[in-house]
């Protein structure tokens, strides 16, 4: 009784501690919280008589132990750290792995993943889809058995959208982090340190950029892209060394003059009578001819290289439309 209302009130701790940025009084903190808690959790199982297997859920709380440990170990940097955490890592999958605990196996797969430098463990290449995979089911675990309002539900969405938006899968992403931000208002307020991380990452994803190429010199410069105008102009402006939009110097471009930067979310324009007109994607990388490899958000249209004059920025992401309802509408 006693030692498990310790246990408890240890694991809100090292949860709030490893949610919170992981400055040196942060890990110091954890890794102490976590050695209090192993210890307890010993003396839970050596107290019954014959000694037997601690019931699930101290084993479950064991296992967050480890991932909390494998987590500060990680934020300190350094190779030595990288392999503690390994290890760390691998008692949370192998407790998780006994007692059916499908979050922690998830977790401890990405967490080793990231703690190898993108390599599994037999030191294969771990490919960004299938490190976003393994994100999306901790997440979509987390959103089932704690609901999407939790804070562990809403800080694995935030890494889930950053992976995204790194992976260049920026409408995936902004329609995350836009949920997200919305989930964080309405449950946590808005001066909450998630609602605020949530709002500063949807903010930097909805900026949009265009490169536009010097005639004389031939350098390439970024700048804001703003809006576009009535008759197609785009309204663009200069961007400070600060990363701040220059809104007094303000001026149009007209379509083909400017390229989007990769990871903007584009929408073919100018193709009439053509299946991809109107069609939305990513613009995930640029190719010699000048052309832009797009990935369109509908999976069934395979990647295409496509010119700028051909490409209009989009601003606003729509709501995605679900394969069944489009199908129960026609």
């Amino acid at each position: 009784g006693d030692r498990r209302k310790r246990l408890e009130v240890h694991y809100r701790k090292l949860t709030a501690l490893v949610n919170a940025k992981m400055q040196p009084k942060h890990r110091a903190e954890a890794r102490e919280v976590a050695e209090i808690m192993l210890s307890i959790i010993g003396e839970i199982k050596a107290s019954t008589m014959p000694p037997s297997p601690a019931p699930p859920t101290i084993l479950q709380i064991e296992a967050v132990t480890y991932n909390g440990l494998g987590l500060v170990a990680l934020s300190e940097g350094g190779e030595d750290q990288a392999k503690m955490a390994v290890e760390h890592f691998r008692k949370l999958r192998d407790i998780s792995t006994s007692i059916g605990f499908v979050e922690g196996v998830a977790a401890a797969g990405s967490n080793i993943a990231i703690a190898l430098d993108g390599k599994g463990e037999g030191g294969e290449k771990v490919s960004n889809e299938d490190h976003i995979k393994k994100r999306r089911e901790l997440y979509n675990h987390r959103v089932q058995y704690f609901g999407e309002n939790a804070q562990t539900t809403i800080g694995t969405g935030l890494n889930l959208a950053v992976d995204l938006w790194g992976a260049r899968r920026c409408i995936e992403a902004e329609r995350l982090a836009r949920r997200l931000d919305a989930v964080c208002r309405r449950v946590h307020g808005p001066d909450h340190r998630l609602t605020k991380s949530a709002e500063s990452m949807l903010r930097k994803m909805e900026a949009r950029y265009v490169n536009i190429r010097h005639q004389q010199t031939r350098k390439w410069k970024q700048l804001r892209a703003l809006r576009y105008t009535e008759d197609g102009m785009l309204r663009v402006a200069p961007v400070s060394a600060s990363g701040d939009v220059e809104d007094k110097e303000t001026f149009l471009l007209s379509p083909g003059y400017f390229s989007p930067v990769v990871a903007t979310p584009v929408m073919c324009h100018g193709l009439e009578g053509h299946f991809l007109q109107g069609k939305i994607g990513d613009v995930r990388r640029q190719h010699k001819n000048n052309a832009y490899e797009i990935h369109f958000e509908d999976e069934d249209i395979e990647p295409w290289l496509i010119k700028p004059k051909n490409l209009r920025v989009l601003f606003e992401i729509p709501e995605k439309e679900s394969k069944k309802a489009a199908v129960e509408s026609t």
